[in-house]
């Protein structure tokens, strides 16, 4: 027999039993203050695979794993935190650690943006520029990550820019400082937008005026974790002309590659615990057919070679090292100029040359960077 269990939100969590025997019972319980076993329900079945909905309560005071029991034949046994996975042990914490009841609204009122960034005093102003446009300025966050220079510097003074000492390259430091912000934000936003600084959502149904016109159109009343497409805008090294730093990117670059990595979770109205990297996340994400993701990495040869300068200087953690995390921000530098060979065969390839993807006027009108 075997118990799983998902958190849908603060307020339901859903208790899948597999592999039942014929008859059993599920019976789902807590300790009181007075250390009393409290049933908050006994379920029947005799289906091989069933499921329930647990409202759950704002005095939990033990952890959700330890508080579900079976009883089958007369024998009961105890399902203890070993036998769930790190993702529904994330998932419970949060739940618990929250404590008390926290409201959800069904419309979206309040949005924010957030990112973390280090040295990117390029394209930083860009993403703060476009989510200000979404969203106001007044509700952009960004995470500076020990930059040499402070965003402060150079960012509109109602930009919310938060400090944190910089201390080595490590995916899952990152990681769990935008999670925890990012739950931190939901306290007062109904949606936040999480992106890296060079990464741009757009709207590509034109019922849309813009992405902030599509949030706030968007419901909410069960928990949302939306992934755009995405595509990377990249450098035709054979027929762009050079760049001009000053003038809009998307006015000298357009061509497009579609890259599946960046289908990453980006915009949320409930919490979420990132893996490395932020692109995946251990809860249920939904694909956002009208949302794309456009990602300003490599949308020049000469630029991306002084961001690999960059990263290949700073230090990095042990863990990232040693399993390959982020090993794109680190290659030779003839790797990525094989990169940029191999984004333009692949464009031009005979398979993409009947599909080849442009940035549209639509986007281009909504980016402006």
């Amino acid at each position: 027999m075997r118990i799983e269990i998902k958190y849908l939100n603060f307020e339901m969590c859903q208790v899948l039993v597999l592999d039942v025997p014929k008859e059993g019972t599920l019976l789902v319980c807590s300790k009181s203050m007075a250390d009393q076993e409290v049933i908050f329900g006994r379920f029947e079945f005799s289906e091989k695979d069933f499921h329930i909905s647990i409202p759950i309560g704002s005095d939990r005071l033990e952890e959700l794993e330890k508080l579900i029991f079976y009883e089958c034949n007369g024998e009961s046994k105890r399902l203890i935190t070993h036998k769930l996975n790190l993702a529904r042990w994330l998932l419970s914490r949060q739940i618990l650690h929250a404590n008390v009841y926290r409201s959800k609204p069904k419309t979206v009122k309040r949005i924010a943006a957030v990112t973390i960034a280090y040295n990117e005093d390029f394209v930083l102003p860009k993403w703060v520029d476009y989510y200000g446009r979404q969203v106001g300025l007044e509700n952009i966050y960004v995470i500076d990550d020990g930059s040499d220079i402070n965003p402060r510097e150079y960012l509109p003074a109602t930009v919310n820019v938060v400090h944190q000492p910089r201390t080595s390259f490590d995916s899952w430091r990152l990681s769990r400082s935008l999670g925890i912000f990012q739950h931190f934000l939901l306290e007062t936003y109904d949606v936040v937008i999480v992106t890296d600084s060079d990464e741009f959502i757009v709207v590509s149904d034109q019922q849309y005026a813009c992405l902030g016109d599509f949030l706030l159109k968007m419901d909410i009343e069960l928990p949302r974790r939306l992934v755009p497409t995405g595509w990377d805008l990249i450098h035709l090294r054979s027929s762009d002309a050079p760049i001009d730093l000053e003038l809009p990117i998307v006015k000298q670059r357009n061509a497009l590659l579609r890259n599946t990595a960046l289908d990453k979770v980006a915009i949320l109205s409930d919490y979420v615990s990132f893996t490395p990297g932020q692109h995946q996340c251990y809860e249920k994400t939904e694909k956002a057919g009208s949302l794309d993701l456009i990602h300003l990495r490599y949308f020049d040869y000469e630029f991306s070679c002084k961001k690999l300068e960059k990263y290949r200087a700073t230090e990095w953690a042990a863990n990232d090292l040693s399993t390959g995390l982020s090993y794109h921000q680190r290659q030779e530098f003839s790797s990525l100029d094989n990169e940029f060979s191999g984004f333009e065969n692949k464009y031009n390839s005979a398979d993409n040359l009947a599909n080849q993807n442009v940035l549209n006027d639509f986007w281009i009108k909504q980016l402006n960077v």
